[in-house]
């Protein structure tokens, strides 16, 4: 099938809040700062349009044509579980050598022997903080089949509306630890990519007043949450919610799912171009997931180490961000550029 252009386009809005959030998280902001408050009602769940996305194509390319689940899995394993498997050797035994002392690993984490923490790190992720989302994602890829089956089953996105609503009384794993809590949190929303491209002709048709009374709503609640009329809940976790014994709303969640329906008639009737700076962010969206937080990383320790930056402002964030998404760019084209098509089995791209 061809290619749709707005979702083209919103590949690269989901990876621009993907490194977005990871650079906002790594400066050190005084506490109660607006500026990052600011910038956690922007980024933060840009996961969210991320998994939207991710499930729109998968209904997009898969539900009109015989699908082979081995060529399917054969696929996944190549450019998305291989780069991670390569980075992850790499990194778990820095990790292992260092023996850091990092807060969200198990207390006895040190007490087991290497085997062991080397395992707890690749089926976790929590080598490098984006890499949870590998082993979740491989969850719902294992998926396929039973969610093709759904999608072609007639009343299968009418029953599918109570356990969505329920989703969003869910929150993530307490530091994205858990792969299946986090498979649990987010496969709803790639539920609904599916449906947005199910019902894609529908939603591209909407009116646009329509859209932008959804829009409005949409930053209302925005605003809402920058002003802590609606608590955002930044730190509570899945497992907080099961301790406490409470229902609570995941304002931030269900913001970024909005959106990110909302997207499809925007972007569909406004942002429908292949734009050269979108298009190499979206085709180089996967290489720049791999390799950006490192580079932030890297910039933090030179910001307090060499610089002595203790505090942060939205400039200096824009100057760090902008210099992680420069430097991801080069990397990505530099390694396609040697490898030529073997490049997406090392980055993805």
């Amino acid at each position: 099938m061809g290619k749709l252009n707005y979702i083209h386009n919103m590949r690269a809005l989901a990876i621009l809040l993907i490194v977005g959030v990871h650079v906002r998280d790594m400066l050190n902001w005084n506490e109660g700062d607006i500026s990052e408050e600011l910038l956690v009602t922007l980024f933060d769940n840009g996961t969210v349009v991320f998994v939207f996305i991710a499930g729109f194509l998968f209904q997009y390319l898969n539900s009109n044509k015989p699908f082979k689940f081995s060529d399917y899995l054969w696929k996944k394993f190549k450019f998305v579980l291989t780069p991670y498997l390569i980075l992850s050797a790499l990194l778990i035994p820095i990790r292992l050598w260092m023996q850091e002392d990092r807060f969200f690993l198990p207390p006895d984490f040190y007490e087991h022997n290497l085997v062991w923490q080397a395992r707890y790190y690749l089926i976790t992720g929590t080598h490098l903080v984006p890499l949870w989302f590998i082993p979740m994602v491989v969850l719902i890829y294992l998926c396929s089949p039973l969610l093709l089956w759904m999608d072609k089953t007639k009343y299968f996105y009418l029953l599918a509306l109570l356990p969505i609503c329920l989703s969003f009384m869910t929150f993530r794993p307490a530091w994205n630890t858990d792969p299946i809590l986090a498979f649990f949190h987010f496969l709803p929303i790639y539920i609904i990519g599916m449906g947005a491209s199910h019902f894609r002709k529908k939603l591209e048709t909407i009116p646009t007043q329509t859209t932008f009374t959804l829009l409005s709503l949409w930053a209302i609640l925005s605003i809402g949450q920058f002003t802590g009329l609606i608590p955002g809940h930044r730190y509570l976790w899945m497992e907080d919610i099961w301790q406490q014994g409470v229902w609570v709303f995941n304002i931030g969640h269900f913001r970024m799912a909005l959106i990110s329906v909302i997207l499809v008639p925007l972007f569909s009737k406004f942002v429908n171009q292949p734009y050269r700076l979108s298009n190499l962010l979206a085709n180089y969206s996967f290489g720049i997931f791999y390799l950006h937080f490192i580079l932030v990383i890297l910039l933090q320790k030179i910001s307090v180490r060499i610089l002595h930056i203790n505090t942060y402002s939205i400039s200096y964030f824009l100057v760090v961000f902008s210099m992680v998404m420069i430097t991801s760019c080069m990397m990505v084209w530099t390694t396609k550029k040697l490898l030529k098509d073997k490049s997406r089995i090392l980055i993805g791209s």
